[in-house]
């Protein structure tokens, strides 16, 4: 009788450690996705910003080069008046 309610309670100790261990498991795999996915949303939204940085870079150099023609028809235009 003694063994019997041994080998019950330690058949309830085991499925309380595999429960905990379990629940663990898939409180550590749920977090590590959770965490991989904003990992996933940071590099994309850091692609997403170096591509309108470089957009606008362009864009800059396309307006430097526009003022520099414009200030060179100036001088031109002021040259030719006088």
């Amino acid at each position: 009788m003694l063994k019997e309610m041994q080998k019950e309670d330690l058949i309830k100790r085991l499925r309380l450690f595999a429960t905990i261990t379990t629940t663990l498991f898939v409180v550590l795999i749920v977090s590590l996705l959770i965490q991989f996915g904003f990992i996933a949303h940071y590099h994309a939204e850091v692609k997403r910003l170096q591509d309108h940085n470089t957009e606008l870079q362009q864009e800059l150099a396309g307006l430097e080069a526009d003022l520099e023609y414009i200030k060179g028809e100036y001088e031109k235009d002021k040259n030719s008046s006088h």
